[in-house]
């Protein structure tokens, strides 16, 4: 990959996509810019709707034109930062990217660690979908989509029944981007999943099981964070019991690039985006 210096000599219209992508490894900056750079046309948001009490107890919805959204289902969006960091504000680019395609989106925050550990932020997450459900309507499916330790929240919400009880029905699919779904964790993910006390109970892979909707595990092979193998090992796990599920793996895609990628500034990274809006398709009636 080309350095920074590298980048800033090249004029200013070819140069931003390694700006953007050099931001968006190194981390808040390159969020930053692709909010910068996200129409706000197109779609309308609601800020700070409170779903729970707390200050990381709200959420933002984003609703595309009028009509679009009709018989499509509403799309959860949980974002990653190792259960240690991230907030709603900065994805606004998910937002505008699936609500440009027709789909209703929320945006929850939740609580991190060291306020709480598992498994607090997966109760947290379980009452923003209650939440969602309400206000789209007990009709409305949900897809529940999620990046990094999102994608850990939503898999789990997925595959163990107690978090959302009978609103799990409502799951018409989960799709996950480079979920730490199977791994040994070291500090301070140990500490932080309870991994001492719960073990694989924590992890998606300890709770595999058939009756699962359909689920979409999205992985780089170049992620030196969360490691390929974690969808490679779920994957073949929940195959071999039943379930269905897919996986698509991009070449030379970073743990990072994977969610610059549902961005359209940066869909040249990978197929992401498209790759996520064909199976929101294909669960629609």
């Amino acid at each position: 990959m080309m350095n920074i210096r590298q980048i800033c000599a090249r004029p200013l219209w070819r140069r931003l996509p390694g700006v953007l992508l050099a931001g968006l490894v190194s981390g808040c900056n390159g969020l930053q810019m692709l909010d910068a750079l996200t129409p706000q046309s197109g779609y309308t948001v609601q800020n700070d709707i409170v779903f729970q009490p707390g200050p990381r107890g709200k959420m933002d919805f984003y609703t595309p034109s009028p009509g679009t959204a009709t018989g499509r289902p509403g799309v959860i969006f949980f974002y990653g930062g190792g259960w240690q960091d991230g907030k709603r504000q900065d994805y606004r680019f998910i937002g505008q990217s699936l609500a440009e395609a027709g789909y209703r989106v929320a945006i929850p925050d939740y609580r991190l660690f060291p306020e709480v550990r598992y498994p607090q932020f997966l109760n947290d997450s379980a009452a923003a979908v209650r939440y969602a459900r309400t206000v789209w309507g007990a009709e409305t499916p949900l897809v529940l989509v999620g990046h990094s330790a999102g994608g850990h929240i939503v898999l789990m919400l997925a595959l163990d029944p107690d978090y959302l009880g009978p609103d799990r029905q409502a799951v018409a699919g989960v799709i996950a981007l480079a979920a730490p779904a199977d791994f040994e964790p070291d500090e301070p993910y140990r500490t932080i999943l309870d991994y001492d006390r719960v073990g694989r109970a924590a992890l998606p892979i300890g709770h595999i099981r058939a009756d699962t909707p359909p689920l979409l595990l999205l992985h780089g092979e170049a992620d030196s964070t969360v490691y390929p193998r974690n969808s490679r090992t779920l994957a073949a796990a929940l195959k071999a019991a039943g379930a269905p599920v897919e996986t698509i793996f991009y070449p030379s895609v970073s743990h990072s690039g994977i969610i610059g990628a549902m961005s359209p500034a940066l869909s040249f990274l990978a197929p992401a985006r498209a790759d996520v809006l064909a199976f929101l398709t294909r669960l629609q009636p």
